[in-house]
């Protein structure tokens, strides 16, 4: 029983002075931290990626209001609707024509925008483009 018991406590003894895993444990600790904050990174980008072509929908919608392609604010608001409706139903739209200026807001949540969720306060926050356009008839 002796024999077995050194066996095993020599066993241990090399096993605790191994270094041969250490890497392991290291990238055990290292590898989820890097892919969350890579996953952070994607929902920022699609975020600032969202809002770059909602911002494009917006202007191009002052744009159809400005020659004359739409004829009210109304329609103005459902082009920004229609072409959102693949983000989000959360979204809010204004238009107003004042003194020859046509100005669009458009409101919806940040969440929308994103793939993974990784980041928790984006749900939260709305993200906001607004546009004016001058009146060109």
């Amino acid at each position: 029983m002796s024999l077995i018991s050194n066996r095993f406590t020599l066993y241990l003894e090399r096993f605790r002075k191994s270094e041969s895993g250490s890497s392991t444990l290291e990238a055990l600790i290292w590898v989820p931290i890097i892919v969350y904050l890579m996953t952070m990174i994607a929902d920022f980008s699609f975020v600032f990626y969202g809002k770059a072509q909602a911002l494009r929908l917006v202007q191009d919608s002052n744009r159809a209001l400005s020659v004359g392609h739409v004829a009210t604010t109304d329609e103005v608001e459902n082009l920004v609707r229609t072409g959102m409706s693949h983000v989000s139903e959360q979204l809010s739209v204004t238009t107003t024509v004042t003194s020859g200026i046509i100005k669009t807001v458009l409101t919806l949540p940040a969440s929308s925008f994103t793939s993974v969720g990784a980041v928790p306060g984006l749900s939260n926050v709305d993200v906001t483009i607004a546009s004016q356009h001058f009146l060109e008839q």
